[in-house]
């Protein structure tokens, strides 16, 4: 699949965190998507490794995270990606989170991905944060969604067709993304 693509936000505070979220992508079982960084700030030649992706695209932005994520949303729907994989470069992945997605997406809309919480030197905290909320493959509703905030852009993957307009939302919110996500699926 060449219509896939891989979008991060990366910024100064990241930094301490960035190599291995790199290297997890570089080592994903599924390597055909295109890897696409919005840079907010961080001066990428002061990094002491080289983003190696031949199919990287940064695209430097400046603003609130909320105009971020609105800069996101539009540029994904102006392209021609099919799917979208979304990660938070403070993470890092199993090896198949890119092709396990896009599995999903095959008969899914929109996939949330279970999150391992680690402590600062990768050490495992708790596995599976989410699924002891609810169970694999459960079907997530709008009205699951009013008390419950486990969809972000940095633990998801989708339908760019889903992606409109009216997902652009306004600077005063909180709760970005569970907005984004809320409308989404409503």
């Amino acid at each position: 699949m060449k219509n896939v693509c891989f979008v991060c936000v990366i910024h100064e505070k990241v930094k301490p965190y960035l190599k291995d979220f790199v290297d997890s992508l570089d080592h994903q079982t599924n390597d055909n998507f295109d890897f696409i960084v919005f840079n907010d700030g961080l001066n990428i030649k002061d990094l002491d490794f080289k983003f190696s992706s031949t199919r990287l695209k940064i695209i430097n932005v400046f603003g609130s995270p909320v105009e971020i994520r609105n800069c996101m949303i539009r540029f994904l729907i102006s392209s021609n990606y099919e799917y979208c994989v979304f990660g938070d470069a403070d993470d890092f992945f199993e090896k198949n989170r890119i092709a396990e997605n896009l599995r999903l997406l095959q008969t899914c809309d929109l996939v949330v991905n279970d999150v391992h919480l680690v402590d600062s030197k990768g050490q495992l905290l708790k596995e599976n944060y989410f699924s002891k909320r609810i169970k694999n493959h459960f079907p997530i509703t709008p009205e699951f969604l009013v008390d419950k905030n486990i969809i972000g852009l940095g633990n998801t993957a989708i339908k760019v067709k889903l992606l409109s307009e009216e997902l652009i939302v306004s600077e005063n919110l909180i709760a970005v993304d569970w907005q984004i996500f809320s409308r989404v699926l409503l």
